[in-house]
């Protein structure tokens, strides 16, 4: 589409010297024009005739001079043109006249370009007959062919190119007889000559279903006297009805030159219209609009820079970033060498110097690169350009200066993660950006989800590991956040909805909604013309959403754009509707603006609840960003705990089972824990069961925290131990001990000998004892004596065996008993 007349002249003029709206320059006099010889004038609309000058509210200029009565004794009636009525057999005569003598009575104000004409001056009038000057544009007069032509400067929304006005011909509805309509712009341009003044038109215009006539043109003249000469053609291409087509630099002076007229103080522009029916709306039936009217002289040295092209705002950053300006030539003649000086400042501070090589013929531009900077860290700077070209003729527009802001391309870290104890998590904390968020993969590509957000921990790692962050567009929440704004209740009318407006491209994630029953739920979006945008998946709601407030995953993208609706067609649930304690407007961001509802009841609000939307702009990241997390043991912390249980006491040739369990207390894995079980003096190892099975040290590898490890060891009593035996377990790791002195544990068993037996009757020999016996016969003799362990005797008497009773004590010695000793 070509560029926007408004936005191309006022890259030229600074604010302090753009002219206001409709003005012949800065509160410049100007002259209404444009009666014509024509008897139709008798019922004409007019505001007074004479010289105006604009005020600066663009509305209800002052009247400086009106035509007189000893000028022309047509003026009484309030100085309008009713009185014109007594003339109409001499209206040509009157008109010329009229003209003449006004002008030369009182010297014209001659127009300083550019002229403007944005309507912004008028009140929203409408005409239906012959106007020699309009309310708040004096310049402009219309002229309808026919009875039912209209010209009408505030049509509606949509009508408008700017603001809030614009100049639409059509005709009204009382017929549908082709009419055509005039509307005439009148300028002293005396000060201006062909041969010299290089002078164009810019406009913008849109029809309305308007048909192809031969009176859909645009016309000029050198003067009234002059006939016109066509200078542009309205039919030929453009866009479809209802939208604006901006065209700029139509050739005055070259229509002018080809017709061999010249500029005048009656220099005229007529702009025309010619169809059946009425502009009912921006898309049809007839009609056409005229905004944003411009004219201008175009200069013969004048160059401009009219963008600051690379880097673009808001854009991603690069390493290496085109520092891009275009230059205009906005003036007649050629132009070649052109030294060009660009300033870059801020977060960055440059300068260049460069010549722009050329040629550029008129109007025509090139977007130099003038050095490069490293933007891809994101920044923010301010760039200059300025052009250094002598005699041109207007410097307004030689200078241009613009901030940027580069967003990050480098996903950047607070700091890089700490080491951390093998085992262990890491966090990796990300600096936050303005509307981005941050996801955590496992992956370079795919792979697994593992967080989100900007402080990121990773699953436990034993080894070095790399993880991967993407950048991603972060997700803002808004609307009514739940149904208890006010009272309500099931609603089934699926074509109701929400109407909002969407000022930046958006994704709509998700909406909630309160299901009445299990059933089908579609989100659909509509546009202003009730075209579907798009819907979401169906969801089918489950006796655990009825009645709660249930996430429906939706995911159209939006373009910017006014009257969409969000409705609930495609569903089979009545779903809540609160039917008081709506308070619009709900703004999400700025990005979205909920402006009311379907059927325009101003307290409801429809089903749709909680929305999740992000930006639908790419995101700067093109591939995941790797960070390292690294594992060290001196960082790990263990509380190893030794708990052992065993036998108090045992016998020589015993088999005895003692149980260790160790556990690990700490904060950290134990890396590469293991526990050594003694094997006691008077002890053999037999086996070890559990969570070891070999000898020891066992090898527990990494116990982590809370963790545990049982172990049951086996010994034998050797037959020829006698005394305590201590069987001990010592835990250790490769990780820092938090808590020393408990892990160690041991338990005292204690091993007593056989007791012996004594001999008797006929003086047999004594038995193995570990006690003091004697043993005796009724012979009262004494035979073999055998000696015991532990100083045990047994000996052989005679005598009667009634007399020996007390030499059958047994076991004259007691053995110790064992005690279990523990040691904590």
């Amino acid at each position: 589409m070509p560029p926007d007349p408004m936005s191309r002249l006022t890259r030229y003029l600074p604010a302090t010297r753009r002219p206001m709206r409709g003005s012949s320059g800065s509160e410049a006099l100007t002259a209404s024009r444009g009666l014509k010889g024509d008897s139709r004038w008798e019922n004409a609309q007019a505001a007074p005739v004479g010289f105006y000058q604009r005020t600066r509210s663009g509305r209800n200029p002052t009247r400086l001079h009106t035509f007189s009565a000893v000028t022309l004794d047509v003026t009484h009636a309030q100085g309008n043109l009713r009185g014109v009525k007594r003339l109409r057999s001499l209206h040509a005569l009157f008109f010329s006249t009229l003209a003449l003598t006004a002008f030369s009575s009182e010297a014209a104000a001659q127009v300083t370009l550019p002229f403007i004409e944005d309507w912004e001056g008028t009140n929203g009038e409408t005409y239906t007959a012959l106007t020699a000057s309009l309310a708040g544009a004096p310049e402009w007069s219309f002229e309808p062919l026919a009875t039912g032509g209209r010209l009408r400067m505030a049509a509606g929304a949509g009508f408008y190119a700017s603001g809030n006005a614009a100049a639409t011909l059509d005709r009204d509805n009382t017929s549908t007889t082709t009419i055509i309509n005039y509307l005439t712009l009148t300028l002293d341009m005396s000060n201006f000559n062909v041969a010299n003044d290089n002078i164009v038109l810019d406009f913008s215009h849109m029809q309305h279903g308007d048909e192809s006539s031969t009176n859909d043109r645009i016309w000029v003249r050198g003067s009234s006297a002059d006939p016109y000469v066509e200078l542009y053609n309205l039919t030929v291409g453009g866009p479809p009805s209802g939208q604006y087509q901006n065209v700029i630099d139509v050739d005055v002076t070259a229509a002018l030159l080809s017709a061999s007229q010249n500029y005048s103080s009656t220099t005229q522009f007529r702009f025309g219209q010619e169809d059946n029916f009425p502009a009912t709306s921006p898309t049809g039936t007839d009609g056409r609009t005229f905004d944003d009217i411009i004219i201008r002289r175009v200069l013969n040295d004048d160059l401009a820079v009219s963008a600051i092209a690379t880097p673009v705002d808001q854009s991603c950053g690069e390493t290496m970033h085109d520092v891009g300006v275009t230059v205009l030539n906005a003036g007649a003649n050629t132009q070649s060498m052109i030294p060009l000086v660009v300033t870059v400042s801020g977060d960055i501070n440059v300068m260049f110097n460069t010549t722009v090589m050329g040629p550029l013929a008129k109007n025509q531009s090139v977007t130099e690169i003038v050095g490069q900077i490293n933007t891809y860290p994101g920044v923010n700077i301010d760039i200059t350009a300025e052009i250094m070209l002598p005699g041109d003729e207007d410097t307004a527009n030689d200078l241009l200066m613009v901030s940027r802001t580069l967003k990050p391309t480098e996903i950047t870290l607070v700091s890089m993660p700490a080491d951390v104890c093998p085992g262990d998590s890491a966090t990796i904390d990300v600096s936050p950006e303005p509307l981005a968020d941050f996801e955590l993969w496992d992956s370079m590509m795919g792979g697994m989800l593992l967080d989100t957000g900007t402080t990121l921990t990773t699953p436990p790692v034993d080894v070095m590991t790399t993880f991967y962050i993407e950048r991603i567009n972060a997700t803002l929440n808004g609307a009514a956040l739940d149904n208890t704004i006010g009272m309500g209740g099931p609603y089934g009318t699926f074509t109701d909805g929400l109407v909002f407006d969407v000022t930046q491209p958006i994704i709509i994630q998700s909406v909630n909604v309160y299901p009445n029953s299990t059933g089908p739920i579609q989100v659909t979006i509509l546009d202003s013309a009730d075209n579907v945008i798009g819907s979401s998946m169906v969801y089918n709601a489950v006796m655990g959403d009825v009645g709660n407030k249930t996430l429906i995953p939706v995911g159209v993208s939006l373009p910017v754009g006014g009257g969409y609706k969000i409705t609930a067609e495609g569903s089979g649930v009545a779903m809540y509707r609160n039917t008081d304690g709506a308070a619009y407007p709900y703004d999400i961001n700025g990005w979205v603006n909920i402006t009311g509802n379907t059927p325009n009841l101003p307290s409801s609000y429809y089903f749709f609840y909680d929305w999740a939307v992000s930006e639908d702009v790419p995101v700067c990241s093109d591939e995941r960003t790797p960070v390292d997390v690294d594992v060290d043991p001196a960082l790990c912390t263990a509380d190893l705990v030794v708990d052992m249980t065993g036998p108090d006491t045992a016998n020589p040739g015993d088999t005895v089972e003692y149980v260790t369990v160790v556990t690990n207390n700490g904060p950290s894995a134990a890396l590469g824990a293991s526990v050594d079980i003694t094997t006691p003096t008077g002890f053999t190892f037999v086996s070890n069961a559990g969570d070891c099975t070999t000898g020891s040290p066992c090898d527990l590898s990494n116990l982590d925290p809370a963790a545990m490890a049982t172990i049951t060891t086996t010994f034998t009593v050797n037959d020829d131990f006698d005394g305590t035996a201590t069987v001990s377990a010592t835990a250790s790791s490769g990780s820092t001990e938090g808590n020393p002195g408990d892990e160690t544990d041991s338990v005292d068993t204690t091993v007593m000998g056989m007791t012996g037996t004594g001999g008797g009757g006929t003086g047999g020999t004594g038995g193995t004892g570990t006690g003091m016996g004697t043993g005796g016969d009724s012979s009262g003799s004494s035979g073999n004596a055998g000696e015991g362990e532990d100083g045990g005797c047994g000996c052989r008497t005679t005598g009667n065996p009634t007399n020996s009773a007390g030499w059958l004590l047994l076991l004259g010695g007691i053995g110790a008993l064992g005690v279990r000793r523990r040691r904590d």
